[in-house]
């Protein structure tokens, strides 16, 4: 896992290219988040946006040293940017979990696109934000194995298919509502 030169919170500013489809540049800073115990990295992208509008985000080559020594590679991303309001959040809290067990959290919409996922290893709260209005389904894998990922079964070599818990009402989420949801692993039904 590459690691940031800079450990904390770190702002960029200069390499950095935001536009509107017309080619406007917008001012923006980026901030670098590293987070030591999973040891991921996260972009916080400041600008002022209007709301539903498509903007380009480029940030070139060596624009930032991860501690190896290696510098990053470009980043492209074209993104559409919906107000806050025009979005709803999700607070998960998960109970229920065993010791010395790993899981996964999938959030699916009504197409059973994956817009949500995670891995935990206890007792968890998570905060999901700025879904689009609809209906989704939650689920949880019990990741006998620990790699991350659901693994089905193999006939020839004995293996079941990895536990999965499927909450069982569909979750509709509302623009500029937040929804509380406990999830204990204990009642939710197997499949």
């Amino acid at each position: 896992s590459l690691i940031p030169q800079v450990l904390g919170d770190s702002l960029f500013q200069t390499a950095l290219s935001l536009k509107t489809p017309e080619g406007k540049t917008i001012a923006a800073q980026l901030r670098i988040n590293y987070h030591k115990r999973t040891h991921e990295q996260y972009l916080y992208l400041s600008a002022s946006l209007l709301p539903d509008q498509q903007y380009a985000l480029s940030i070139p080559r060596s624009s930032w040293r991860y501690k190896n020594g290696q510098w990053n590679d470009s980043i492209y991303l074209d993104f559409y940017y919906t107000d806050e309001t025009a979005t709803g959040n999700i607070n998960f809290t998960i109970s229920g979990t065993e010791t010395n067990q790993s899981y996964l959290m999938e959030l699916r919409n009504a197409e059973q696109e994956l817009v949500f996922d995670s891995r935990f290893d206890a007792d968890k709260t998570f905060t999901i934000r700025h879904l689009a209005p609809g209906v989704y389904r939650a689920r949880v894998i019990v990741d006998a194995n620990k790699n991350g990922q659901y693994d089905t079964g193999d006939y020839y070599n004995k293996r079941q298919p990895e536990t999965i818990l499927q909450y069982a009402k569909e979750i509709t989420v509302r623009a500029n509502w937040d929804l509380d949801l406990d999830l204990s692993l204990k009642r939710i039904e197997k499949k």
